[in-house]
């Protein structure tokens, strides 16, 4: 027999009405109730604390008036083994609603549902809350079904997700419905149905989304930017994915787009002789293996042959600087320029150039406007406060695989800035920021070009910092600044320069090279945060802008938003499961972004 030995029922008193339920499993029930402090009436009356039924269309007509006229909570046989699993009377609202047609019995609509918080509804399902002990559900998990729903008054943003996962022996389901109100500062998981088939798993998640309606939740078409907060990892990846395969591209992002492009190649064009979709990958590898050769050379004469054999696959219309690690470290960079361009004019069927749309699904980086009269925008812009600066646009980006990859987990998390060049942002966003390294693990050689606390990425939270590093861009003389998530996890803070910095000290996430004031001797000038570990990083936001003496340049590119990459079949709208698959492979070289 189920239950443990506590006086669960103590002061209470039921009334069973179970025609049809087999007589052994009444004798259970009833010494359940018996065994655990309760007490049996034949009789509906004011000390009855509620009654046990099979079914309501069981229950006679004057049972029914006896309960709707006492207000008597009525419960299905599976209340008495939840509450002796809680331990406790878990309260019940459900009662017998005043209009009874036929002799049948209806459950009230804003009662027949999944309870607000906690608790059991009748016969089926345990709502679990957030705090509670919570059933182990797998970490990997698919979005089979999920809603987005808003509330006027109070103002109210909600996700309803239904999860499966497969389990160690079978699947395993679990609907979640997560909140955030203006009065909250965090998500509050507000409740969760774990199931054991897809059936179950369905009809909670229906019943939850009838008893959203039912508190004033309506469905919504547009995405919020707080619905990242809310949003599983896999629900996220799931919307980015819609919004990656979206036919509509906005004026807005359309002439950013073209912008980058424009940067990007058109460096190239200034550079190269020959033009960019004559060289392959091969031909840049090679190359990048010249160059490293050459760095680790110390005879002039073998320099000066590979780097002629060099210019011999790749020529170049430019000057050569005098250092030969300058020289190294410049031509490497450009190898990643073309890497990246390269790469991304694969992903679009082999040219560069293609469709405002197209370029933009090459990229796989979801890329929005952030409406300038937003709060969103007003946070974002706060970040700049320490000087004045022009804002033209913030643009809201995401991908796919820091979505996957990023450690939230290590803590610490603040949205640092980091200054690029315009010509890099189309290889920033198509494969992230990468460490100051190239053919690291092909050639075992590092690049010079390391900073103050050795082959990082650096951030800072000051854009007096960041602007030393920023320039204007060739086509319309504005400059662009990353906002990125940064996982600083436990940061050691140094005040001495170490270059030799591969990763950080042990038991550290990350480095803070602590700046110097009237009070505190430092080698640093600015404060600068950095990490070792591209999965600690993941990009947020592209601030486009001007400081005070910048000359802005006219440019209005014609946007086409035609079709010109075949689709890639997510239909998110039908909100199907989609199953992840992304595979990430770092690329074979590297550089200062």
């Amino acid at each position: 027999m189920r239950g443990p030995t506590m006086a669960v029922f103590e002061n209470c008193t039921a009334v069973l009405d179970l025609k049809n339920v087999p007589f052994k499993e009444k004798q259970k029930l009833k010494r359940a109730l018996l065994e655990n402090g309760g007490n049996l009436s034949f009789v509906i009356n004011k000390q009855c604390s509620f009654v046990v039924i099979s079914s309501f269309s069981d229950l006679s007509s004057n049972r029914q008036r006896s309960i709707q006229k006492l207000q008597i909570p009525v419960v299905e046989t599976q209340y008495i083994w939840s509450c002796l699993d809680e331990e406790q009377v878990i309260v019940s609202t459900q009662k017998v609603d005043k209009k009874v047609t036929k002799g049948q019995a209806e459950l009230r609509k804003t009662e027949a549902g999944i309870p607000e918080k906690g608790g059991v509804w009748p016969g089926k399902f345990k709502v679990f809350k957030q705090g509670d002990h919570l059933p182990e559900f797998p970490s990997s998990f698919q979005v089979a079904k999920f809603s987005i729903s808003e509330r006027v008054h109070p103002k109210t943003l909600a996700v309803v997700e239904l999860q499966r996962a497969r389990g160690p022996g079978a699947q395993q389901y679990r609907v979640l419905c997560s909140t955030l109100d203006e009065a909250q500062t965090t998500v509050v998981q507000d409740r969760l149905v774990f199931c054991e088939t897809s059936e179950d798993a369905l009809e909670a998640y229906l019943m939850l989304m009838r008893d959203m309606e039912n508190q004033g939740f309506k469905k919504t078409i547009k995405l919020p930017s707080e619905v990242e907060r809310l949003a599983s990892y896999s629900l996220q990846q799931l919307l980015l994915e819609g919004k990656l395969n979206s036919s509509t591209l906005s004026q807005e992002v359309g002439v950013f787009v073209e912008l980058i492009w424009t940067e990007a190649l058109g460096s190239l064009v200034n550079i190269l002789k020959v033009p960019i979709s004559k060289i392959s990958l091969n031909d840049v590898s090679r190359v990048e293996g010249l160059l490293l050769q050459a760095q680790k050379t110390q005879n002039e004469e073998e320099v000066k042959a590979l780097l002629e054999e060099a210019n011999t696959l790749l020529p170049l219309n430019m000057a050569d600087p005098p250092s030969k690690n300058k020289l190294v470290s410049q031509k490497l960079d450009l190898c990643q320029l073309i890497r990246d361009i390269v790469n991304v004019s694969e992903a679009s069927q082999g040219s560069p150039f293609l469709s405002s749309l197209g370029k933009y699904r090459a990229l796989r980086c979801s890329i929005e406007a952030v409406p300038s009269q937003s709060p969103e925008f007003y946070t974002v812009s706060q970040l700049l406060h320490d000087r004045p600066v022009q804002i033209q646009k913030i643009m809201r980006v995401e991908r796919g695989v820091e979505l996957q990859m990023f450690r939230q987990e290590l803590g610490n998390i603040k949205p640092l800035l980091h200054s690029t060049s315009p010509s890099s942002l189309v290889g920033i966003l198509s494969r992230g920021l990468l460490l100051p390294r190239v053919g690291v693990e092909l050639h075992g050689i590092e690049r010079t070009d390391i900073g103050n606390l050795g082959g990082g990425i650096y951030f800072s939270d000051s854009l007096k910092t960041s602007v030393k590093y920023s320039k204007p861009s060739a086509t319309d003389g504005s400059r662009l600044l990353l906002v990125c998530d940064v996982a600083l996890g436990l940061s050691k803070c140094l005040q001495k320069k170490d270059t030799s910095l591969t990763c950080p000290p042990y038991g550290f996430h990350s480095v803070h090279g602590v700046r110097r004031t009237l009070h505190k001797r430092s080698d640093f000038e600015d404060d600068e945060f950095v990490v070792y570990n591209t999965e600690q990083i993941r990009l947020k936001y592209v601030v486009q802008f001007t400081l005070e003496g910048d000359e802005l340049k006219e440019f209005n590119p014609q946007i086409n938003t035609s079709e010109d990459l075949k689709e890639i079949p997510t239909d998110v709208c039908e909100h199907r499961v989609y199953k992840m698959s992304i595979r990430y492979s770092p690329p074979n070289s590297s550089s200062v972004s």
